[in-house]
Parts: structure tokens; sequence; C-alpha cells
């Protein structure tokens, strides 16, 4: 499956706008002040649900940039059936069994 470059570019940057998101929803409840505070005008109750959907976003979004970049996935992994030869560096020979 080769999707079109802008949907792929779409998906990355999704993915590392979420990722932000997710860490600064993080950080904001690691760090609440207290019962009943408000950070930029947000409850806590808020800044959760922005972190869930934020993460259902991101499981999306990284189950579709695997299947975008499969081949690629495979390749990085060793998983391709058409793998080279060992090759030595050069101006040395490989040694024989």
């Amino acid at each position: 499956m080769t999707p079109p470059r802008t949907l792929r570019r779409t998906v990355a940057l999704t993915l590392f706008a979420v990722f932000v998101t997710l860490t600064l929803t993080g950080v904001v409840m690691f760090f609440w002040p207290g019962r009943g505070a408000h950070v930029l005008a947000l409850g806590r109750g808020a800044w959760e649900n922005i972190h869930l959907i934020g993460g259902f976003t991101f499981i999306a979004g990284g189950i579709l940039h695997m299947a975008f970049n499969w081949k690629t996935l495979k390749h990085h992994l060793g998983l391709t059936a058409n793998r080279a030869a060992p090759r030595a560096p050069s101006g040395t020979a490989l040694p024989t069994a």
C-alpha cells in the first residue's frame, strides 16, 4: 500500500502534534495544583479527556504510520527475503569455513 505523499506527511505531522499534546497534558496532570484548581481555564476532567482522546489518536496514527511504511520497517528489522550476501570491507577477504 503506497498512499499519496501528502497523506504520509499528514500522518507524520499529526503524530508529532499529538505527541507534544500528550506530553503537555501528562505534565500538567502530574503537577496538578490541587482540588478544584484550573489550569489555562480547564479543570482536571478536561485535561484528562484531552489526554485520552490524544492517546487514542496516537495509537491510530501509529498503526497508519506503520502500515504506510511497512516495507521500510521490514527492511530495518531484517525481515526481508532478499538479503544480500555479507561483504567484507574493501581490501580484506571473507573467512572461509
